[in-house]
């Protein structure tokens, strides 16, 4: 027979205690870690969509100078095509030839097209 140890301790004994939540643990610092978290999160975000926007207005004013500048060309040589088409319907042979070659590879000279502006 077994013998009954009144300083045994049963699993039940051991087994006593609450497995919930502690009274004494607090979820104040795991909430406070989660909160630091996502302000440093959002305040990195912040930080590179700025440097990305700082980049994006950099790109776009130097596209803007290179983009005057084709604008220029284009009205210089929708210029010098219109004058072409009006030595062309005056005679010279040279413009005419010239003209005829631009139209069989498909090049449309259009005479009372106005300057090309650029796009804002």
């Amino acid at each position: 027979m077994a013998e009954s140890n009144p300083t045994a301790h049963t699993h039940s004994d051991s087994c006593d205690h609450d497995h919930g939540s502690d009274p004494g643990v607090s979820p104040f610092v795991p909430v406070l870690f989660l909160v630091v978290a996502v302000l440093v999160w959002a305040g990195f975000q912040t930080t590179q969509l700025m440097k990305e926007k700082e980049t994006l207005e950099t790109i776009h004013t130097n596209q803007a100078s290179t983009l005057d500048q084709a604008v220029k060309v284009r009205n210089q040589l929708d210029s010098i095509a219109k004058k072409t088409t009006e030595l062309a319907g005056k005679g010279n042979a040279g413009a005419k030839l010239l003209v005829d070659e631009l139209q069989k590879r498909g090049v449309v000279i259009n005479a009372t097209a106005g300057p090309a502006t650029p796009p804002e």
